[in-house]
């Protein structure tokens, strides 16, 4: 459990701390399959408490993992970078999401919930990942494939297009 005591900023409004930690992210552990969070993450934090007793959190969070291309199917390992800005308030209420009672709040939860809510919907090992041929499943960004070059035929829509450029019409 990863507790950030602010009792110190709250003496001082408007002045800023920093934290640094590292926290496992176990209960993210299936959340993206087939994608992975392969070591703990790295949180980098701001924070500091305004006039009115909110907690502001800034930073950036690093974690490590193991992707698979969402085109082609290719594996690779990339760090996720992530900004966080998140603010506490002082006590629940309709308007806020996190709240707080005492000088000392539990980070876990906050930084889970936000890697959960901003982990990428679509993953790509390059942003040109031409991905795979729908006939023979080459991959496109390694080989080039056979399947539609010279398959110019009569229920191709645009065969006569095609004919004429190959001949060099307009």
């Amino acid at each position: 459990m990863i507790e950030l005591s602010f009792a110190q900023a709250l003496e001082e409004p408007n002045k800023e701390f920093s934290f640094k930690f590292s926290i496992p992210l176990d209960n993210l552990e299936d959340a993206f399959l087939p994608n992975k969070i392969v070591d703990v993450a790295s949180v980098s934090l701001i924070y500091f408490v305004d006039y009115d007793s909110y907690l502001h959190l800034k930073g950036n969070i690093r974690v490590p993992c193991r992707f698979v291309c969402d085109r082609c199917g290719a594996g690779f390992e990339k760090n996720l970078f992530l900004e966080i800005d998140e603010k506490v308030a002082p006590e629940m209420s309709e308007e806020d999401d996190l709240s707080y009672d005492l000088p000392v709040i539990e980070l876990d939860e906050i930084i889970e919930s936000f890697v959960l809510m901003n982990f990428p919907r679509k993953i790509l090992c390059t942003e040109d990942c031409k991905g795979l041929c729908s006939v023979c499943g080459t991959n496109l960004n390694y080989d080039e494939c056979e399947c539609f070059k010279n398959k110019v035929g009569n229920n191709n829509p645009f065969a006569d297009l095609l004919k004429s450029k190959k001949l060099g019409g307009n």
